[in-house]
């Protein structure tokens, strides 16, 4: 493997596995940040194994158009139903980490961050990488 895409799966995994040291100490936003960055550097390490050419002078994509750049390049090698299903987890993923981390007037409880964490495990899991941090 490609130590530029090794490097963002290794990132993908210390972000989960926070994320699920965050859940279990009851800090829902920092635990759907940590989530969202697995979700994110999981979906960035798949794509540059598939040779996906990321922004110029940034080395990955913008959190906006992730998701649905990530359907377009994966839409045929893991089918039309599985890339709608990895964008709408990764969007999700995304909306609830600006909540998270923007917006402290709405509450993010257990519920959102536990949501966010097997979005991201299901996603990884697509990729063939570990399962979630929420029991590790």
């Amino acid at each position: 493997m490609d130590e530029t895409v090794e490097n963002w799966w290794k990132m993908a995994q210390d972000a989960r596995d926070a994320a699920g040291v965050c859940l279990r100490s009851r800090h829902y936003r920092s635990a759907v940040s940590r989530a969202y960055y697995a979700a994110f550097s999981a979906l960035t390490a798949e794509l540059l194994r598939r040779g996906a050419a990321p922004r110029t002078g940034f080395g990955t994509w913008s959190h906006a158009a992730l998701p649905r750049f990530a359907q377009e390049q994966l839409r045929r090698p893991l089918g039309v139903d599985v890339a709608r299903d990895v964008r709408q987890m990764a969007s999700r993923c995304y909306k609830l980490r600006q909540i998270a981390d923007y917006v402290p007037a709405i509450d993010v409880a257990a519920q959102e961050a536990r949501l966010c964490l097997r979005y991201t495990a299901a996603i990884m899991r697509t990729f063939g990488t570990e399962t979630d941090g929420e029991n590790r």
